[in-house]
């Protein structure tokens, strides 16, 4: 649990979210790195959590399907954590 609070307190730095959201997105980062995988029943399975698998998945389907979340906090947090001097964005249309 020591990871998912030091990530969740670099996380709270950079997002305005309620704590309960960031903690979530901590272990959802952690645990995703975690399973290797993007199946969120995997990613579930690997939660630092004492709460059941079939839970922590349904915890997962309700943030990505219920949440509106900003692109742009997101996407100035990872420029953050790749600190690049410069970079190009490159788009495609799969959408």
């Amino acid at each position: 649990m020591e990871d998912v609070s030091s990530l969740a307190k670099e996380l709270k730095a950079h997002l305005p979210w309620h704590q309960a959201r960031i903690v979530f997105l901590a272990q959802f980062i952690l645990a995703l790195l975690r399973s290797r995988s993007c199946n969120f029943y995997r990613v579930a399975e690997s939660f630092q959590s004492k709460a059941q698998t079939e839970s922590s998945y349904r915890r997962i389907k309700r943030f990505f399907a219920g949440y509106t979340y900003c692109y742009e906090q997101l996407g100035k947090l990872i420029l953050h954590w790749l600190n690049l001097s410069s970079y190009t964005l490159c788009m495609d249309r799969t959408n």
